[in-house]
């Protein structure tokens, strides 16, 4: 698999090898359980792009920012001073700058306890749900008053969760969330040529590019 500094890695770190749209949906799950995140956000003209995949020894975010791409693998444990990341984007992008992307894909209904959607499996498989500012904790008192109007909708199919929000016309999202029923591990032939590579907060090399470089190599050094 090659995902050299092209950012071939934006489009999808591997296939999965299950169906998210066949998958039960237990109804122990919870919002914050998705495997693979994904949200677009515009604003003002502006347009935020992020995605997390979620492995059981690493996870892989994706970032695009009005065009400009960037990308980490971060390998789990990610609390350890000696912890290995690799990015990749222009400007040799410093893993600081992915400390936010959680809060560019929380879907909105993970801050609060919304009564129709407590949890993925509360929506019925197939059915999409049009809500608005009268289903959000803390905004269900807006209707009429100084606060947004917000109008959306949200669909499961299996474990796949997609969802489209906007806010008094100004702001927008769309999401995506995928539960995989078994987390599985990077696959470690992943190409990660032209890379840059950190130890905790450390530089330690930009990997060469033009020829294939391992994942598996890079983590074992």
């Amino acid at each position: 698999m090659k995902l050299g500094p092209s950012l071939l890695l934006a489009l999808a770190i591997s296939s999965p090898s299950f169906s998210y749209a066949q998958a039960t949906c237990p109804a122990t799950l919870k919002w914050t359980d998705a495997t693979d995140v994904e949200r677009t956000t515009a604003k003002k003209g502006r347009v935020w792009k992020a995605r997390v995949e979620n492995y059981t020894n690493a996870s892989v975010a994706h970032l695009d920012v009005d065009g400009k791409q960037a990308a980490i693998i971060t390998i789990l444990p990610s609390n350890s001073s000696d912890t290995i990341r690799l990015t990749s984007g222009p400007d040799k992008p410093n893993p600081a700058m992915f400390s936010e992307i959680s809060m560019l894909l929380a879907p909105p209904m993970t801050r609060g306890d919304w009564p129709r959607m407590k949890s993925p499996c509360a929506l019925a498989d197939g059915a999409g749900i049009d809500f608005d500012e009268t289903d959000i904790p803390g905004l269900e008192h807006a209707k009429g008053e100084d606060g947004p109007t917000v109008t959306g909708t949200i669909k499961r199919e299996g474990l796949n969760i997609t969802y489209s929000m906007e806010a008094d016309g100004k702001e927008s999202w769309q999401g995506r969330l995928g539960y995989a029923p078994a987390a599985k591990e990077i696959d470690p032939n992943t190409d990660v040529q032209g890379w840059h590579v950190f130890r905790g907060r450390d530089y330690v090399e930009t990997l060469p590019a033009g020829q294939p470089v391992a994942l598996g190599t890079v983590i074992k050094k």
